[in-house]
C-alpha cells in the first residue's frame, strides 16, 4: 500500500511538468517514455498507443479506431460490433452499449450497431455437454451472428479473455481457438479487453497470451498504474496502426488528459515493478496455485456447485 517508488515518481513529475496536452502533434516526455515501456511489455506487434483516462474511454475509443480503419481501407459498411451477454466494457454510452448487461441498457438507448451473443459460461448454460462441446457451441454463436448480420457489415468482436462481469467466466479451452478461427475466416477483428485481465492477473502479462489469441487491438486500464493515477488506453496492433498512420492523417479524437504526465509517471514506475518482481510469473508459479488450492477446499461443500480459478481470478 502506498508504494514509495510510484508515489515518488508522481511527485517528481508534478514538480517537473504537471501537465501538457496531447493534441495537435504534441506530447510530453512521460507519455512517450510510457509508450516505449508498454511496447516492451505488450505482446509483440503492439507499439502504438492511444492514451485515455479509463477503461470506459479506451473501449469507447476503440470503436472510433476500428471505424476509421475500415473507412481507410474502403470498407465503410463494416460498422457492427459484437460482444457478449452480461459482459461489462465500461460506462460511457458507447462502452455500455458494448457491454451486455440488460439493467444498464434499460437506462439509456444503446447504439444500434452493437449486437450480443451468449457468454461462454459452461456451469450456467451447458446442455449436458462436455466443457469442450460447450466451448465450441458458444464460439459458434459468434459465427452464427456474423453470418446473420453479414460479414461485410461486421467490424469486430470484443471480449475479455476471462469475462469478469457475469460471474468471473473462465471459458472452456476449446472456446478461444474456435473464436479466433471464426473471426479470421470472416475478416472480423478481435479486440481483447484487458482492463481486468491485463498486467499479470491470469499468470501471463495479458489474458490474450494465456489463451494464445492474436487480437488486433488491446484495451487496458486499472493495473497499468495499479490505481495510483487514472490511465487507460488502446494498444493498436501493426495491422491497424500502419493503415491509420499512413493513410489517415490526424486522428480526430482525444481527451484533455490523454497521456497526462503524472499518470504516465505512475505507469512507468508500475511497469518497472512488474518487470523487476516478475509479477505475472509470481502469480503463475506461487500465489495463483496457492489461491486455487484454498478455493478447491470448498468444492465439495454441499451448497457449492462449482469452483473456478485462473491466476488471481476466482469464483464460487
Amino acid at each position: 500500500y502506498s508504494q514509495p517508488t510510484i508515489v515518488a515518481a508522481v511527485a517528481d513529475q508534478l514538480e517537473r511538468l504537471p501537465y501538457y496536452n496531447s493534441f495537435f502533434n504534441c506530447s510530453n516526455d512521460a507519455a512517450t517514455e510510457m509508450a516505449a515501456a508498454l511496447a516492451d511489455f505488450m505482446p509483440s506487434g503492439f507499439d502504438r498507443f492511444f492514451f485515455t483516462n479509463s477503461g470506459s474511454e479506451a473501449n469507447d475509443t476503440v470503436i472510433r479506431l476500428v471505424h476509421r480503419y475500415y473507412d481507410l481501407i474502403d470498407k465503410p459498411q463494416k460498422k457492427v460490433f459484437i460482444s457478449r451477454e452480461n459482459a461489462y466494457h465500461g460506462s460511457t454510452i458507447a462502452a455500455a452499449s458494448l457491454g451486455g448487461m440488460n439493467d444498464m441498457h434499460k437506462q439509456f438507448e444503446r447504439l444500434p450497431y452493437v449486437h450480443h451473443v451468449m457468454e461462454p459460461y459452461w456451469f450456467g448454460f451447458s446442455q449436458d455437454e462436455s466443457t469442450e462441446e460447450f466451448g465450441l457451441r458458444a464460439a459458434q454463436s459468434i459465427a452464427d451472428k456474423i453470418d446473420e448480420l453479414g460479414s461485410e457489415n461486421v467490424a469486430a468482436f470484443i471480449g475479455e479473455p476471462v469475462q469478469g462481469a457475469g460471474g468471473v467466466i473462465i471459458p472452456p479451452d476449446s472456446y478461444w481457438p474456435a473464436v479466433q478461427k471464426i473471426l479470421d475466416e470472416r475478416d472480423v477483428l478481435l479486440i481483447s479487453d484487458e482492463v481486468i485481465c491485463g498486467f499479470g492477473r491470469t499468470g501471463k502479462k495479458f489474458g490474450c497470451e494465456h489463451f494464445e489469441t492474436q487480437p488486433a487491438l488491446i484495451t487496458f486500464a486499472k493495473g497499468v498504474t495499479n490505481g495510483y493515477q487514472a490511465l487507460g488506453g488502446v494498444a493498436v496492433g501493426d495491422k491497424i496502426a500502419k493503415v491509420i498512420t499512413s493513410k489517415g492523417g490526424e486522428f480526430g479524437h482525444g481527451f484533455t488528459y490523454s497521456g497526462h504526465p503524472a499518470a504516465c509517471a505512475a505507469g512507468l514506475a508500475t511497469l518497472a515493478i512488474y518487470n523487476e518482481q516478475d509479477t505475472a510469473g509470481y502469480v503463475a508459479s506461487e500465489i495463483g496455485p496457492y489461491w486455487a488450492a484454498q478455493w478447491a477446499e470448498l468444492a465439495n461443500h454441499p451448497i457449492v456447485g462449482e469452483v473456478r480459478t485462473l491466476g488471481m481470478f476466482a469464483a464460487l
